[in-house]
């Protein structure tokens, strides 16, 4: 996937913005959702 170490930010519509998880903690894969916060993974 995306090796940059941080979220890949997409745009998948006029003022939305939707991040690509990198930690594998999310409930809504592929997308971010936050579960990163608080644990040891930072992106």
């Amino acid at each position: 996937m995306y090796s940059k170490g941080q979220p890949y930010v997409i745009d998948v519509a006029a003022g939305e913005t939707k991040y690509i998880c990198q930690c594998g903690k999310t409930s809504t894969p592929p997308y971010c959702d936050g579960s990163h916060q608080g644990s040891d993974y930072e992106p």
